[in-house]
């Protein structure tokens, strides 16, 4: 009898065990289909671009830019006209743009827009840097151009815009210069600045230079500060 018991007991105990782990497999499936879907992680978005992406190897590369600007050139900002490209700056160039030759104009070369910044102080007075351009235009008798000028204000900057035709010595301060004839040198000083006055020269043939005058224009009057 006492064996009798003992088996039975074992039996009612492995009954009561296999029950309670079908009870718990069961519940353990039910809280598995309640529990709410987890979302897949979004895929990155593209997003479209309505003007080409400059090139970034190392002959070209975008210029400065801020999150409001195409161009930051110590801490003012300009819009990139389009057409135009950025260039790796040169030395003493803070930025460096170039402006294409347009189709149905003779010129050799596209035009060159350079940004300089020389710290807080400048470097000398308006005139002294419109007499720096002069001296690098000449005209028919080797004589230094004559400066058109013209004074307005973006905002609380003050822009000086100088206008020069002739023949440009195009080369390094104290270096070797060449002549370039039919050239035009369009230069902005920008003063009130975070920083300190920038300042902004195009230069190339006349033809380019003239037909990216409105371009210029609109360049010089949408720079801003940006910090």
């Amino acid at each position: 009898m006492i064996a009798m018991k003992t088996n039975a007991h074992a039996v009612l105990a492995a009954l009561a065990a296999i029950a309670a782990m079908t009870m718990l497999a069961a519940g353990c499936s039910r809280s598995q289909d309640d529990a709410p879907e987890q979302a897949a992680p979004d895929a990155p978005q593209t997003l479209p671009r309505d003007e080409p992406i400059l090139s970034r190897d190392r002959a070209e590369m975008p210029a400065a830019a801020s999150a409001d600007a195409d161009v930051n050139a110590a801490s003012l900002g300009f819009d990139l006209p389009e057409g135009w490209r950025a260039v790796a700056p040169g030395m003493m160039r803070i930025a460096e743009l170039r402006a294409p030759v347009p189709e149905g104009v003779d010129a050799s070369e596209a035009a060159e827009i350079v940004f300089f910044h020389f710290g807080p102080q400048g470097a000398g007075s308006v005139q002294d840097n419109i007499a720096r351009w002069a001296n690098l235009v000449l005209d028919d008798d080797d004589e230094h151009a004559d400066p058109d000028i013209k004074t307005h204000t973006v905002g609380d900057l003050r822009i000086t815009e100088v206008l020069l035709m002739g023949d440009y010595m195009s080369g390094m301060p104290g270096g070797p210069q060449t002549r370039k004839p039919d050239f035009a040198l369009v230069g902005a000083i920008i003063e009130g600045g975070p920083e300190g006055p920038v300042y902004v020269r195009m230069t190339g043939p006349q033809p380019v230079a003239q037909s990216h005058l409105d371009a210029w224009n609109a360049m010089i009057r949408s720079v801003r500060a940006t910090r």
